[in-house]
């Protein structure tokens, strides 16, 4: 529990370290989008600016999921969640895709009626500038992240720390598509200048919508409780070998992921007449199924029910 507490605090500090960078690139993407007169610059300060609003979100859910899990550990139970807070996590994440995935498409439409419109010009040198120092700060955040991630294992985490390293390639993207757009004002293919910053904020669109559908439909997934077929895989191989080892009939599982919690029910059919001679080796079968399965923690819960009748378990 110690180890929990701790990972917690981590990661609601990285969370918090998150937003406020975020906010501050998003002001400076937003002053100096206007200064440069780059479209595609203003859409990534709005882009920031609400990627810092569902990390918000993202931090209170964690909250409520911490300060849950310490309250059970001490025999303590919400009246009204019982079950905990998990299913807030794909919520948050749905939303956040839904709103993401409907700016971007009215993005992507203003760059199209701005191209047919003949487009514009920007300061090429001054975007390209901040585009790069932007973009290292994006790397700096993300690789961070992603180094403290690997102890705390969160999934809001390795989900901010890929939006920050998609973010610095974005950044990228940009940085080499102004450059060519210097290099086109003396040349005889000048008039492309005035479409470039259209064009960038389309292929930032294009790049975004997939990812946020993607997003969108694993979290869809979760909140409907649809059972991941890697973890059923993963029970059923387990149970195998130890229905046949206990000398039990058949078995029953029902799983399901939600957020960071995994759910598993397990129902175990045995003989009418099975020798049970206490009920503390009941349990040492539940341990050993628990074992087996792996992840033990405040992110499993794990029920494992015994029964002569199929009518029980179905």
């Amino acid at each position: 529990m110690q180890d929990y507490k701790a990972r917690s605090k981590s990661e609601e500090r990285l969370l918090k370290l998150s937003i406020g960078v975020t906010i501050l690139m998003a002001s400076a993407n937003l002053i100096v989008g206007i200064i440069t007169d780059s479209s595609s610059i203003v859409f990534d300060g709005f882009y920031s600016y609400l990627d810092a609003g569902m990390t918000t979100l993202s931090l209170l859910v964690v909250r409520l999921i911490s300060r849950d899990t310490l309250e059970v550990d001490n025999g303590e139970r919400k009246r009204y969640f019982q079950f905990g807070f998990w299913h807030f996590e794909p919520m948050v994440l749905a939303f956040n895709s839904i709103v993401l995935i409907c700016v971007t498409f009215y993005e992507f439409i203003i760059s199209i009626l701005n191209i047919i419109s003949g487009g514009h010009n920007i300061d090429f040198e001054k975007a390209v500038l901040y585009s790069i120092v932007a973009s290292i700060i994006c790397f700096i955040m993300g690789l961070y992240e992603r180094r403290c991630n690997k102890h705390i294992k969160s999934d809001f985490i390795a989900l901010d720390a890929k939006a920050w390293i998609v973010a610095g390639l974005l950044l990228l993207a940009i940085v080499f598509a102004f450059i060519c757009g210097i290099l086109l004002k003396s040349s005889a293919y000048h008039w492309i200048v005035f479409y470039v910053d259209s064009i960038v904020l389309m292929g930032i669109c294009l790049f975004i919508i997939p990812s946020a559908i993607y997003t969108m439909k694993c979290a869809t997934f979760e909140i409907f409780q649809m059972t991941p077929p890697e973890l059923d895989l993963q029970v059923r191989e387990v149970l195998y070998p130890i229905v046949i080892r206990h000398g039990f009939l058949d078995f029953y599982t029902y799983v399901t992921k939600t957020g960071r919690a995994r759910v598993i029910e397990i129902y175990l059919i045995v003989p009418l007449h099975y020798p049970i001679k206490r009920i503390s080796s009941l349990d040492a079968i539940r341990y050993e199924i628990g074992e087996a399965i792996g992840g033990l923690g405040e992110e499993r819960w794990l029920t494992i029910s015994f029964t002569s009748q199929k009518r029980w378990a179905i």
